[in-house]
């Protein structure tokens, strides 16, 4: 009797073990693409007409910039040309640069994109022109920097951007992240130069303009870092005298502080106060808070 129910329990042992082995073929043959219905692997174009997405540099432009990674990798894949641009100049890396999207500046640096592309290279001959557009002779480095970021901005300086590039109008990365008042694209090109009153065509440093916009972290980062408070733009303007004329009473303070002369610039910080009427100002420029 014993031996019988153990011929049966073996039996049964044998067929859970005979019906498991066949689902798991089963499973393996579905993975593999083996049954009925199955699609083969499909190419990387083929993979973005299913998307709906066009072959075409606007639609890699536009991958780039949202972020879409994989999108992105699909048309390198397919042999988009990685440095593709729009009529406009644009292209990938710059729109991925200038939204933050630092994964796709890795897939797309990987791919041999060029760090040190300029846009709209072609406009930079025309001078005053009104035709000329606002990005034109942006880099990557230059687009990022813009908006402030840093972490992309140390990345594509790593690849090889060059930090001293510049805009149709003479402004270096370092500018662009002091106007843009976030500290981490100021914090990354301070790394990369030694020249923190580098001037842009009109004259301007980056404390001139951080002081514009009244970027009062970064114009104490860039006096830290050696940046002068005297300096003299084109316009005989200084940046405590800009400062004074946007009745900004803590950066006044702080320039002051930072060593700053009342009595330069072609109107002095004291003849703009007293002419605007910043009485607080003006106990600032005569006083000895320091």
């Amino acid at each position: 009797m014993a031996d019988s129910k153990r011929g049966i329990l073996s039996n049964t042992l044998l067929s859970w073990s005979a019906l498991a082995a066949g689902l798991t073929s089963a499973f393996i043959v579905l993975l593999m693409g083996g049954c009925e219905g199955v699609s083969e692997e499909r190419s990387p174009l083929e993979a973005l007409e299913d998307r709906g997405i066009d072959y075409e540099t606007d639609a890699f432009v536009e991958a780039a910039q949202a972020g879409e990674e994989n999108v992105v990798r699909l048309f390198i894949s397919a042999g988009k040309e990685v440095d593709a641009a729009r009529d406009d100049g644009i292209t990938p890396l710059m729109r991925a640069a200038q939204a933050g999207r630092l994964s796709v500046v890795q897939a797309l640096l990987n791919a041999d994109a060029n760090p040190n592309e300029h846009a709209n290279r072609a406009f930079l001959d025309v001078g005053d022109s009104a035709e000329v557009p606002t990005h034109a002779g942006k880099t990557p480095l230059l687009f990022a920097t813009s908006e402030g970021h840093g972490d992309v901005a140390r990345r594509l300086v790593e690849a090889g951007a060059d930090p001293q590039a510049r805009t149709s109008d003479g402004e270096t990365a370092l500018h662009l992240g002091a106007r843009s008042g976030l500290i981490a694209a100021v914090e990354a090109m301070l790394q990369e130069t030694e020249r923190p009153d580098v001037r842009d065509e009109s004259g301007n440093t980056p404390l001139m303009q951080a002081t514009a916009m009244e970027r009062v972290e970064v114009v104490g980062r860039l006096l830290e870092a050696g940046a002068s408070p005297d300096a003299r733009n084109g316009h005989g303007e200084t940046p405590l005298t800009i400062a004074v004329s946007h009745g900004a009473n803590d950066l006044s303070a702080k320039l002051i502080c930072a060593g700053a002369d009342p009595t330069e610039g072609d109107s002095t910080a004291r003849e703009i106060a007293r002419e605007r009427g910043h009485h607080e100002i003006m106990s600032v420029l005569e006083g000895d808070e320091c």
